[in-house]
């Protein structure tokens, strides 16, 4: 069973994507079925698949793959969107087989899903500057004395989900700029190696990209990302601050900066090493019992 005609009723009738958008998904796609059938030397058509979890499978091995990673990136991972897209609509569907041996497939309200896609752009790192010697501390936090604050009401779960796309921005501006810096150095096979672990493998690790330096030393890689200029403070996890402690000759703080969200471009500072032996840390986040 060909699934691309539902697909594109549904991202119509019930995603309310614009013709170019469906356009745009329905080609990458395709595109992605004859790229990893090629490389895989066996036929693929995505369409044919009505399992949302093979779609996860066949993402993650067309991202495993350097080339394709990278164009991916470079083309604001509107490939891997496709496919997020089409896992989505198999996930929302309910397939059912008829006892003519046919799929009908009923179309599901998804409006809650709508994302987006153009909020944050992709764009390139426009300067590297030394680390500031107290980077990523605010002055009220360095004084020692207390402030009066004024209570203000914040929507807590917008703010997440703010913070969670600017930090997803800068990690991909961080694997292109790994990656490129591996293959300008001639090492093509260290920059397919380079992973964004903190999507390949989860949350957790201590660092969010695994890449390499051009003698083939690994690298652990976390990185930090706001609007804000250089002094803007930053949140760190106590796994992170503990990864790096024992990983400090190969821990790499990426501190990215002065994020525009219109233009894509930011600027960055790194430290190598262990985090509270460079930075200021304040606890924010207490246990209570």
């Amino acid at each position: 069973m060909d699934y691309k005609t539902h697909f594109i009723k549904w991202l119509k009738e019930s995603d309310k994507k614009k013709e170019q958008t469906i356009s745009k998904y329905v080609r990458n796609i395709e595109k992605i079925s004859k790229e990893l059938g090629e490389f895989q030397q066996k036929q693929i058509n995505i369409y044919h698949i009505s399992n949302s979890s093979e779609i996860e499978k066949i993402k993650k091995d067309y991202l495993s793959i350097g080339k394709f990673k990278e164009k991916d990136l470079k083309n604001h991972r509107e490939y891997s969107s496709a496919l997020s897209k089409y896992k989505v609509f198999l996930e929302k569907s309910e397939i059912l087989l008829s006892s003519n041996a046919e799929f009908q497939v009923d179309i599901l309200d998804t409006k809650e899903i709508n994302e987006d896609d153009n909020e944050y752009k992709l764009g390139r790192i426009i300067r590297e500057v030394e680390a500031p010697s107290t980077a990523g501390v605010s002055k009220n936090l360095t004084t020692g004395k207390e402030t009066l604050r004024t209570p203000k009401r914040n929507d807590y779960v917008k703010q997440q989900k703010k913070n969670s796309k600017i930090g997803f921005i800068g990690e991909q501006l961080i694997l292109i700029k790994e990656m490129e810096m591996l293959r300008k150095a001639g090492m093509h096979v260290l920059a397919d190696k380079v992973d964004h672990v903190s999507i390949t493998k989860g949350d957790g690790m201590g660092f969010d990209i695994k890449s390499f330096t051009i003698e083939g030393e690994e690298k652990y890689i976390e990185v930090k990302t706001t609007t804000g200029g250089i002094n803007t403070p930053f949140y760190i996890e106590e796994s992170e601050v503990t990864f790096s402690r024992d990983n400090a000759s190969k821990y790499y703080l990426v501190r990215v900066f002065n994020y525009d969200k219109d233009t894509g471009n930011a600027e960055l500072f790194i430290k190598k090493g262990d985090v509270e032996k460079n930075f200021l840390l304040q606890p924010k986040t207490y246990i209570a019992k």
